[in-house]
């Protein structure tokens, strides 16, 4: 699906015309346009980077492969720019997706494709906006509305994910928790850490990326609208840092929570131990005074019974009081 956006020089503003007509409209010389390609069929792709704009052979391969990593090149008539916008998954902060998009640069014309069914610019096709911005200050000003308003609205989604890691930080030092709850925190860390990592891969290199539209010298790029990248690097920046915090905190609660759960069952099993060595001498005296022998000192005695009770009483005491001594208890 092709959205179209096209500005005459007398500053009108029209939406959703014809490929054709912009096409003829663009060789005429006195026209913007901005082409935005959602999902594109290999015709329309073909009508872009054949037609609209004949590009070179390694550009069509850019647009077209989707390596997954933010990059930037250079081409004797156009600039083409892959970014990402970090996008979220319902409403668990731990569900973020990044998109891919690809945006072409070339003399008045800026193409954007995008391999998704959805319209990740459509409040940009509005034409008022592209009276007074938008195309109206050119297709490389555009073009950086564009990247600064899709790396801008990744910083709540980052910063609402980082909430979220804290609160599991705080909810695994909870006491008594079932091991359902446990097995449902460590789902929900290694889900965090996943996400973590994937903004990490992307956010850095377009960092990267922005630096080299923000200070190297473009032929489609003059030095008043290098600043204008200059402003969403920063930004940029900011959340490259905070995916590397996000990693950090990540590897941090995971391991608090294992060294937790590690505790736990050593508790556990210090109970279970403290019990069983209490029971390794009354299960001895016990069983000694079961054994059917037919003469057995001191079984005919009537006080034997309350001599055994009162024995095992004092061994237990005794093995009780030695253990709190030994601060164990």
């Amino acid at each position: 699906m092709i959205d179209t956006v096209v500005l005459d020089a007398e500053g009108r503003v029209s939406c959703g015309v014809d490929a054709a007509t912009v096409l003829m409209r663009l060789r005429q010389g006195r026209y913007r346009a901005w082409l935005d390609f959602n999902n594109p069929t290999d015709a329309e792709l073909g009508f872009a980077l054949e037609e609209v704009l004949p590009a070179h052979e390694l550009a069509r391969k850019d647009v077209q492969d989707q390596e997954g990593t933010p990059r930037l090149a250079e081409y004797p008539n156009c600039l083409v720019v892959v970014f990402h916008s970090v996008e979220a998954l319902g409403t668990d902060p731990a569900g973020l997706t990044t998109v891919e998009h690809v945006a072409v640069l070339g003399h008045n014309l800026l193409m954007t494709f995008t391999y998704d069914d959805r319209s990740h610019f459509a409040e940009m096709h509005d034409p008022a906006h592209h009276r007074s911005d938008g195309l109206a200050l050119g297709t490389v000003r555009l073009f950086h509305e564009l990247l600064d308003h899709q790396v801008g609205q990744a910083r709540g989604l980052i910063e609402n994910l980082v909430g979220s890691l804290e609160s599991l930080g705080d909810v695994i030092f909870t006491r008594n928790l079932s091991a359902a709850s446990e097995h449902e925190i460590m789902e929900d860390i290694l889900q965090a850490k996943g996400t973590a990592l994937r903004l990490q891969r992307i956010l850095g290199p377009q960092a990267d990326l922005l630096r080299r539209l923000a200070v190297e010298h473009r032929a489609s790029i003059n030095p008043q609208e290098r600043a204008y990248f200059q402003v969403t690097l920063e930004e940029s920046v900011h959340q490259e840092s905070l995916a590397d915090l996000l990693v950090e905190l990540a590897n941090g609660t995971m391991t608090t929570h294992l060294n937790l759960s590690n505790y736990r069952l050593s508790e556990v099993m210090k109970v279970l131990t403290m019990i069983a060595t209490v029971f390794i001498p009354l299960t001895f005296v016990t069983g000694l005074f079961g054994m059917n022998f037919a003469h057995l000192p001191g079984t005919q005695s009537p006080y034997a019974l309350v001599a055994v009770v009162s024995a095992c009483l004092i061994l237990t005491i005794g093995m009780l009081l030695f253990f709190r001594r030994k601060r164990w208890l």
